[in-house]
């Protein structure tokens, strides 16, 4: 795959490894002996919603970052962490439909969230990962439970994807920016192309992007096509962040997707005419977010808010007899915290609260009716971290849902 950005090419980037590893040894060096030694950038997860370093977390946690993304090349997020511990991709070779699987679960037992909103479809064999692999700007992954935090879903880990910003694409000193990224994969005929334009002022930060792609069948190594897994796809994401005070700031986003193509009813099993037929889908997202953040005077006050809106539609068609389903699912959720910091002790408390609205509909007088139901939920929660030695911490969580 061949991609050109405008921002991200470096001088001699098409220099081999070695000698771009010798060039950086002897600047390394360089460098070491004029200033010292160099510290090394430190990785912030935000998965445990706390910002705090990875290397002080009490728990497990992947984080794969923007430049690993580039590198790997994921067709799919849940690809990005193909080569994690612990971590396998499951639901088969069509990216489409591929979810995590953390120490042997899957499905609903691992929750997901995009920019901290929780992301809850669920519905059979149906896809569960709406974003584009572009658009993030990193991944965490928690493996093991984290329902303290986050509740129902989490018993088994949790993907927190975090989407890009303008400040990711921009250098210190620049105002305006953008890439563009075109890829082309010869196995399924595949065209890939991102772009995005971001700005910023003294109290406005704000990015537009989108994003194409279109496949054929993917070809397997015995020379047989994967039936199924070709498809088409485009969307694209808004983010604008308003610096309201010198430690205020508020943050809209909004993201759209759509996907069209033909595919098994379980995309992971076998195709046969007998119950797992070929359908026609076509999947639309929209999702909204909105968050404000102060950085308190003090180490007490830290609020944090947010409000998001996740709208799923699946329409689908059975090729053979032309039957149909509709599936759509709207989230409204909102979510309260604030953190604290006392004698080396970190603390968080707040509440969530969310409301599902799920409804199906399906053709065909023989077909069992699918669930057409309202839940909501709402949660206190709380969570200390305390220092008991060098490299020891303990951490204390408590939480209470209504459903």
């Amino acid at each position: 795959m061949n991609a050109v950005r405008s921002k991200a090419l470096k001088p001699f980037a098409c220099i081999s490894g070695v000698c771009l590893a010798a060039t950086g040894a002897g600047a390394w060096a360089q460098e070491a002996t004029q200033t010292g030694p160099r510290a090394l950038e430190v990785v912030v997860v935000t998965a445990t919603r706390l910002e705090v370093p990875l290397s002080e977390t009490a728990r497990s946690i992947a984080v794969i970052g923007r430049d690993e993304i580039e590198s790997i090349q994921p067709q799919s997020v849940p690809a990005t962490l193909a080569y994690q511990p612990n971590i396998t991709v499951a639901g088969g070779p069509r990216p489409e439909i591929q979810s995590v699987n953390i120490r042997g679960l899957e499905g609903s037992k691992v929750l997901q969230t995009v920019d901290g909103a929780r992301q809850s479809f669920e519905s059979g064999h149906r896809p569960s990962y709406f974003l584009d692999p572009e658009l993030l700007r990193s991944v965490e992954a928690v493996r093991g439970p984290a329902s303290s935090l986050w509740g129902s879903g989490a018993l088994g880990g949790l993907v927190a994807q975090n989407t890009i910003r303008a400040k990711d694409l921009l250098d210190d000193g620049d105002n305006f920016g953008g890439f563009l990224k075109s890829g082309y994969n010869g196995n399924d005929s595949g065209v890939i192309s991102t772009a995005a334009v971001v700005g910023r002022t003294t109290e406005l930060d704000w990015l537009l992007s989108g994003y194409y792609r279109d496949s054929s069948d993917i070809e397997l190594g015995n020379g047989e096509q994967l039936q199924g897994s070709g498809s088409s796809a485009h969307g694209g994401m808004g983010k604008f962040n308003w610096q309201l005070a010198r430690n205020q700031d508020l943050e809209f986003s909004y993201r759209r997707a759509e996907w069209d193509g033909n595919v098994p009813t379980n995309a992971a099993a076998e195709i046969n005419d007998g119950s797992n037929f070929m359908i026609s889908r076509e999947q639309t997202t929209n999702n909204y977010n909105l968050s404000y953040r102060l950085d308190g005077e003090s180490d007490l006050v830290n609020p944090e808010a947010q409000a998001y809106v996740n709208d799923v539609a699946l329409d689908e068609t059975r090729r053979s007899d032309g039957r149909s389903d509709r599936t759509r699912q709207k989230v409204y959720g909102v979510n309260l915290s604030n953190s604290s910091a006392m004698d080396g002790m970190k603390l968080l408390y707040g509440v969530d609260a969310y409301r599902e609205d799920f409804d199906a509909r399906r053709g065909g007088d023989d077909r069992p009716v699918p669930p057409d139901a309202e839940t909501t939920v709402w949660s206190a929660y709380a969570l200390a971290e305390l220092p008991l030695a060098s490299n020891w911490n303990l951490e204390l969580g408590v939480r209470y849902d209504d459903y």
